[in-house]
């Protein structure tokens, strides 16, 4: 793992876009982030990790006391992944890549949302103004 940048996180942290966004800046090839879940949570907050993992490139490797532990690779790929509510052995072999990967996220980050937002708001004041074309307010006068 030489060369590899290391980055960690704890528990349900890295639901929140901000930190995962930070370790991709800062160029993170892999986090860490062990977790206590609990069966209500399960896998909830593993699948938004491997989310993470994809929107900003780098493999992540969540270990949990209660919950779904997994490698996921930079594409969001669980390679390996167990459950403390199994009956196993509760060993989780895995692989997983030591660089991270430049993702379209990565590189256009919240752009395409801010688009869409924009693009939806001029489609209303055209719709607006189109219906008020098209339904003009008439005023009679009766006259004694």
């Amino acid at each position: 793992m030489k060369g590899t940048k290391v980055a960690a996180a704890i528990c349900y942290d890295y639901d929140f876009p901000y930190l995962a966004k930070g370790y991709g800046e800062l160029g993170a090839d892999m986090v860490m982030l062990p977790s206590s879940d609990w069966r209500g949570i399960d896998p909830v907050h593993t699948e938004m990790a491997a989310f993470r993992a994809a929107e900003q490139g780098h493999s992540v490797l969540r270990s949990t006391r209660f919950g779904l532990s997994a490698a996921i690779t930079p594409y969001g790929e669980m390679v390996s992944q167990m459950s403390s509510f199994d009956d196993n052995d509760k060993i989780m072999y895995s692989q997983l890549p030591t660089k991270g990967v430049t993702t379209l996220y990565s590189v256009i980050q919240d752009s395409f949302v801010y688009l869409c937002i924009g693009f939806l708001l001029l489609f209303i004041a055209i719709a607006s103004h189109s219906k008020n074309k098209s339904n003009p307010t008439t005023i009679s006068m009766v006259r004694n």
